[in-house]
C-alpha cells in the first residue's frame, strides 16, 4: 500500500502563476527558440511541487520533489525510525513586490500532519489539511494504516 501526498508548491503560489503566464508567453511565440524555452521554463515553475510517499509494504518513505509534475526527485528512507503521528498549524505567507515596489501578500493557514521521530525532533510533513478536524481524522486514518500513535496537539 502506498500513500501520496502532494504538500507545497515548488516555487510558491506566485512562482506558479509566473509559471502559467511564462507558458502562456511561450505558447505565443512558438515559432522561435526562446519560444520553446519559455515553455520549459514555464512548466517547471507552474507544475513542480513537493510531497510525501509513504510505502507501507516495505516500511520506507520518501520526501520527493515532482519536476514538471512528472519526475519524481527523492530517496527512499526507513520508517521504522518514527515513534508517533501529530498535526500542528501552518501559518505561511507569501510577499510578491509589483514593479512599483507594492507587496501584495498571501496567507495560508493550513494543518500539517507530521512523523513524528522519538527524540520529538525528528518529523517530516506527510500531509495537508485545510481545518484541525479534518486534519485529526486523517491522523487517526494514517495512525491505523501505520500502527503508530497519535499525539494530539494543544494550541
Amino acid at each position: 500500500m502506498e500513500i501520496s501526498n502532494r504538500i507545497v508548491l515548488t516555487f510558491g503560489p506566485a512562482g506558479s502563476f509566473a509559471g502559467y503566464v511564462l507558458l502562456i508567453v511561450g505558447l505565443l511565440t512558438l515559432n522561435s527558440w526562446v519560444g520553446i524555452i519559455l515553455i520549459l521554463l514555464g512548466l517547471f515553475f507552474a507544475f513542480s511541487f513537493s510531497g510525501t510517499t509513504i510505502d507501507r509494504k516495505n516500511n520506507k518513505y520518501r520526501q520527493y520533489t515532482k519536476i514538471f509534475g512528472l519526475f519524481k526527485v527523492g530517496d527512499w528512507e526507513e520508517l521504522s525510525k518514527f515513534t508517533g503521528i501529530t498535526y500542528l498549524i501552518n501559518n505561511s505567507s507569501f510577499r510578491v513586490f509589483s514593479g512599483g515596489n507594492r507587496s501584495i501578500d498571501t496567507k495560508q493557514n493550513n494543518y500539517l500532519i507530521y512523523l513524528v521521530g522519538a527524540d520529538n525532533r525528528t518529523k517530516i510533513v506527510v500531509m495537508k489539511c485545510k481545518t484541525k478536524e479534518l486534519a485529526k481524522t486523517e491522523s487517526k486514518k494514517l495512525s491505523e494504516i501505520l500502527n503508530l500513535p497519535v499525539f494530539d496537539s494543544d494550541e
